[in-house]
């Protein structure tokens, strides 16, 4: 993680989803997104296929252990929505039902400039807001 804020997400399906025990570590600060009640909140436990925002105090890396995610299906709701990646490199594919998804509604963060940058490829272990025109759900890889 750079020290500042990271948006993150498990590429991996690990032993313990509890990020305390996942990371090690009591210093980090993790924050998910809660689709219904369009808010964030302290997040103790981490999900496959969902974004989370770390705030770390200094700059660290950690090795996530855990079977690869080779492939995934991505729901999401009308809007805004954190989501996570794969083991590899993918892209977003056309979601289901077809045009509920807006290709161009795809940003990563930027923890350097603190801003968000649009994507087009989804990288390894980070995470994304993807926005969605009506709820469906997606395949990684496409």
């Amino acid at each position: 993680f750079s020290q500042g804020w990271n948006l993150i997400s498990l590429p991996v399906y690990p032993r313990s989803y509890d990020l305390v025990e996942l990371f090690d570590v009591s210093w980090l600060n993790f924050w998910g997104y809660d689709l219904t009640s369009r808010r964030y909140y302290p997040a103790n436990w981490a999900s496959v296929g969902s974004g989370l925002f770390v705030l770390s105090l200094m700059e660290h890396s950690f090795d996530v252990v855990g079977c690869p995610v080779e492939r995934l299906r991505v729901n999401y709701a009308e809007g805004w929505n954190l989501i996570g990646s794969i083991w590899e490199e993918t892209t977003i594919g056309e979601g289901s039902p077809p045009g509920s998804l807006d290709p161009m509604l795809l940003f990563g963060y930027d923890s350097a400039s603190g801003s968000y940058v649009p994507v087009t490829a989804l990288e390894t272990g980070k995470g994304y807001w993807l926005g969605a025109r009506n709820s469906g759900y997606t395949i990684l890889p496409p």
